[in-house]
């Protein structure tokens, strides 16, 4: 694997990766508190990583691909609220959704894996009826998660200025590149 982009341009390249989710208004999320983080850890048992953390509070889009980390619990793209859906519907709780549950597709923190700094990430596609049918261990932080999905996503952004501007800031640092 290359190394991984720097902090700042990878949250500039997540923002344009969210895109045209972000802009829809189908997904709303606000930034995160102390107390909001405070709250996910104690009723999950996960720590969200400072990365995350950062991501949430700097790119205001978020909510496109993830669960809402903020004091909106009340919201139905909630962290909270869809992790409370789908464990009652049957999905283990070891598994903490933190990307979109609303496909069956979940990208999840496996909280029985051993945990250095972070629990590892693993991609959950979970049956109708909360059974979990495929898991698959995608990253093993948030760190590596977050890189591959900026790499992926931003140079494929449907607004052609932001896949300009992605391909553009990708190309800047030809020594990280996955070739």
């Amino acid at each position: 694997m290359a190394a991984l982009l720097p902090e700042d341009v990878l949250i500039q390249l997540l923002g344009y990766g969210f895109e045209p989710w972000s802009s829809s208004g189908w997904y709303p999320a606000v930034p995160p508190t102390p107390n909001s983080i405070e709250r996910i850890y104690q009723e999950t048992g996960v720590k969200i990583p400072n990365l995350m953390i950062r991501m949430a509070t700097e790119c205001t889009s978020y909510g496109g691909w993830f669960g809402s980390i903020g004091e909106d619990s009340h919201n139905g793209n909630h962290l909270l609220v869809y992790n409370a859906y789908w464990h009652q519907e049957g999905l283990p709780k070891r598994y903490v959704i933190f990307n979109h549950g609303h496909d069956e597709d979940c990208d999840c923190w496996d909280t029985e894996s051993p945990a250095e700094a972070e629990y590892p990430i693993v991609y959950v596609q979970i049956s109708d009826d909360g059974a979990v049918n495929h898991v698959t261990p995608l990253a093993p932080g948030m760190a590596e998660y977050l890189d591959h999905q900026a790499r992926s996503h931003a140079p494929r952004c449907p607004v052609k200025a932001l896949r300009r501007r992605a391909k553009r800031l990708l190309a800047a640092y030809p020594e990280l590149s996955n070739a």
